[in-house]
């Protein structure tokens, strides 16, 4: 697998998006289905890395795709629920639909937590919501030599609404870098998906009486008045390097 960097980072354009669209949705070269707590689970491999791409899918009933989406985004309400993130905040907005983020994730002793650097890409459509993620370099997220710095091919959340309420479909290719074997992170990533999937599922049903409770308007997310506008800066003069929006379609 090949990647290309540049100097600067752009919103990822329709092509990109539908990609994700087909990663998430296509049967071609997708290998170990099986099934676990209501959860579907399948890997692929990609020339260049031992590191598999994973695709966990799963219905989310009784719940609509636009409160799913909510929960997601919500990191003050998933935070109680998680034990293993212990940082995240936004670096900058690029523009109301993508953002730089950072994220820190605790590891266990004997292993160096991990921190990431992600563009967040979020396309709110009713029928069709998505959440895309890849990593870039941000010179406001400078290495931490304390905690070793993972990389993301690319990650996402996919939410249909069906009869039942929200099909959920999880994407991700991630290498959590340092000096674990690729075999253990393909096993973690493949055994801990389920029960992660139905955690969010439960979650996520507790959400709306939460919000209702908690700043029910504060949806930075959805609702642009609520960001800090210092955070509108310009990227392309914040951003040492990233993956382009033509890079991650050409990766796979």
């Amino acid at each position: 697998m090949e990647h290309s960097l540049s100097s600067t980072i752009h919103p990822l354009t329709d092509k990109d998006i539908d990609y994700f669209k087909y990663l998430t949705d296509n049967t071609s070269g997708w290998e170990e289905s099986f099934d676990s707590n209501g959860v579907s689970i399948n890997t692929r491999n990609f020339v260049g890395t031992n590191i598999r791409m994973l695709r966990a899918s799963s219905v989310f009933a009784g719940i609509s795709p636009a409160i799913v989406y909510d929960y997601i985004q919500d990191t003050e309400y998933r935070s109680l629920h998680n034990s293993i993130t212990y940082n995240s905040y936004t670096v900058c907005y690029i523009d109301d639909f993508n953002s730089i983020e950072y994220l820190c994730i605790k590891c266990v002793y004997p292993l160096y937590d991990r921190d990431i650097v992600m563009q967040k890409t979020c396309i709110p459509s009713p029928d069709d919501y998505v959440i895309i993620y890849h990593s870039v370099e941000d010179e406001l997220a400078e290495l931490d030599p304390t905690k070793v710095r993972a990389h993301t091919y690319i990650t996402g959340y996919r939410l249909i609404p069906v009869p039942e309420g929200t099909l959920l479909t999880f994407l991700s290719h991630s290498d959590p870098k340092g000096y674990i074997p690729s075999f253990i992170c393909n096993l973690v990533a493949k055994k801990s998906a389920p029960n992660t999937i139905a955690s969010m599922c439960k979650e996520s049903l507790s959400y709306l009486e939460w919000k209702e409770s908690n700043n029910p308007l504060k949806m930075p997310w959805r609702k642009v008045e609520y960001r800090d506008k210092s955070l509108y800066a310009s990227y392309s003069s914040i951003v040492k390097w990233g993956f382009t929006s033509s890079a991650i379609c050409s990766s796979y």
